[in-house]
C-alpha cells in the first residue's frame, strides 16, 4: 500500500471529473460534502435491467464514467468541497490484463480486488493503494504490482505527486 500526495488538485480535479482519465475504474462509492453530505453506491442492481436492456451486465460496480456527472454536479460551483472520498476499483478483466501481462496470473484466484481510495480533506488530496485478498498471504506481489502500475498510471497522466 502506498499512500500519494497530489501536487496539483486543480489538474487532478480537472482529469477526474472533466476528462476520461478514470472512466475505467470501477465505483464502489462516492462521499461527497458540501452543503450535505451526498453518498453514492456503486453497486449494480442486474435486476434493473430487463431482456429489453441490450447491455451486459457483468460487473459489480458502476464506471466512473457513469457516475461522473452526478459527483461533477454535487462538486462543481464557487466554492470547493469540505471533504469527499471516492473509492476506486480495477475491473476484474483489467485485473486479470494486469497481472498476464507481469507473468503473475496464478496470483489472480487470490485477488478480490485492487483499489485506489482518493481522498480530499482540509485542502489535502490523496490517493491510497490497496489489495483485497480472498486468503491470507505473506506475498507481496500483487501489492508491490498494484502500486507501480498506480504511480506509473499517475506518471503517464501528468499527474504529479509526492509519496507520503
Amino acid at each position: 500500500m502506498i499512500a500519494l500526495e497530489i501536487t496539483n488538485i486543480r489538474d487532478f480535479m480537472t482529469k477526474l471529473l472533466l476528462s476520461d482519465t478514470f472512466d475505467h475504474l470501477q465505483t464502489v462509492e462516492v462521499s461527497v460534502t458540501t452543503y450535505n453530505t451526498f453518498h453514492i453506491d456503486g453497486s449494480i442492481h442486474p435486476e434493473y435491467y430487463t431482456d429489453e436492456t441490450p447491455e451486459a451486465v457483468t460487473d459489480r460496480y458502476s464506471l466512473w464514467k457513469d457516475i461522473k456527472p452526478f459527483c461533477l454536479s454535487i462538486i462543481k460551483g464557487k466554492r470547493v468541497p469540505l471533504h469527499f472520498r471516492i473509492i476506486f476499483i480495477l475491473g476484474t478483466a483489467d485485473m486479470e490484463t494486469l497481472f498476464r501481462q507481469h507473468d503473475v496470473s496464478s496470483l489472480i484466484p487470490d485477488i478480490n480486488s485492487l483499489a485506489m481510495t482518493v481522498n480530499y480533506d482540509s485542502l489535502i488530496l490523496s490517493c491510497t493503494s490497496g489489495i483485497s485478498l480472498r486468503t491470507f498471504s505473506l506475498d507481496k506481489t500483487a501489492e508491490k504490482l498494484w502500486d507501480q502500475c498506480l504511480t506509473k498510471f499517475f506518471e503517464q497522466h501528468d499527474i504529479p505527486y509526492e509519496i507520503r
